[in-house]
């Protein structure tokens, strides 16, 4: 039987060094330990006889649980109630191939010809599915800023995009998304203000009266997150405001949320590459241009360009994006 300073000694160092091998640790008490050890091979049996395994009840287990015994606590009962959560769950969607990821259309102020472009220059390239990542439709007479009594009603709007999305639906047979961007948002928001007693009733929900489904669309809420792969991807709005760049809207993105995304809703074609701290990740952010009037009439002047993206998901949710630009109806590649 070993003495009770060998057994502290043999149990502080199993705790020490869990999954070292048993005779590298004789080796060690032995040199440590002279005098309580006199050989390699007695430390080994000390040590081989705390962790059982020559069969004895008494192991290291049960000494250390003998040694750490605590006193036995009265369970106790907490009940706190369930927190309110407004984030619907995030969504991933994980279709392999190539994707046409557009925004901010902006209908029925879209610039016809670049999307016409962009649709031949995608299905020339063999893309599959389409991503219409926000601000489809304008919304116009239903946001809160001063507005002309000349321009359309939203009928004209809703009947204006519905052919829009139509057209880009004849071209994709593949998987189709319809992010809400700040603008579809518009709808929701004067429900709220101008007739609540319509909010939550299903045929009034933005979904049902743009008849995404029917469409063969999937829908994606306004401030819901979502992939595709490994992707992120947000319309812009959902990021907290002052973020951007003056220079680099991808920039701006990055330093807000710190892994490879893409974005619209600023209207211009920009890219950034970091890394993590310690150099073990390379992340990449993006931000695509625009399909509407270049020149309206909040904004005359301004440093918009017209823009998408091709996005390629891989097997794994790995991702290829492509940035595109479109000038006077041709499309270039910009990395």
């Amino acid at each position: 039987m070993v003495n009770v300073d060998r057994r502290d000694i043999v149990i502080d160092t199993l705790k020490a060094y869990p999954k070292t091998d048993n005779r590298t640790l004789a080796r060690l008490l032995h040199d440590q330990y002279p005098h309580e050890f006199g050989t390699v091979e007695s430390a080994r049996s000390s040590v081989r006889y705390y962790r059982g395994v020559q069969g004895s009840k008494k192991s290291v287990k049960a000494s250390l649980r003998h040694k750490t015994a605590q006193p036995k606590r009265t369970p106790r009962t907490i009940t706190i109630p369930k927190g309110i959560r407004h984030a619907p769950p995030a969504r991933r969607f994980r279709d392999r191939g190539k994707w046409l990821l557009i925004g901010d259309l902006h209908c029925p102020f879209h610039d016809e010809s670049a999307i016409e472009a962009a649709i031949r220059h995608s299905v020339d390239n063999g893309v599959e599915h389409l991503c219409l990542n926000g601000d489809v439709y304008d919304f116009y007479k239903l946001s809160r800023w001063t507005k002309n009594p000349k321009e359309r009603d939203p009928e004209h709007e809703l009947d204006v995009g519905g052919q829009v999305l139509d057209e880009f639906a004849s071209h994709f047979g593949g998987r189709k998304v319809f992010k809400a961007g700040n603008h579809e948002e518009r709808y929701e928001t004067y429900l709220y203000a101008q007739a609540p007693a319509l909010v939550g009733i299903a045929d009034f929900e933005l979904h049902k009266v743009l008849k995404l489904r029917d469409r063969g669309y999937d829908f994606v809420k306004s401030r819901q997150f979502y992939s595709l792969g490994r992707l992120s991807v947000f319309h812009g709005h959902e990021l907290p405001r002052g973020l951007t760049d003056p220079v680099n809207v991808a920039r701006g993105v990055w330093n807000r949320v710190r892994e490879s995304a893409i974005v619209n809703h600023w209207h211009r074609t920009s890219t950034h590459v970091d890394t993590s701290g310690l150099k073990t990740r390379t992340d990449a952010c993006y931000s695509i241009g625009c399909m509407c009037d270049m020149q309206p009439n909040y904004a005359p002047v301004n440093a918009w360009n017209l823009g998408y993206a091709e996005v390629e998901i891989g097997e794994k949710g790995t991702w290829n994006v492509q940035l595109k630009i479109v000038d006077r109806g041709q499309v270039y590649s910009v990395c």
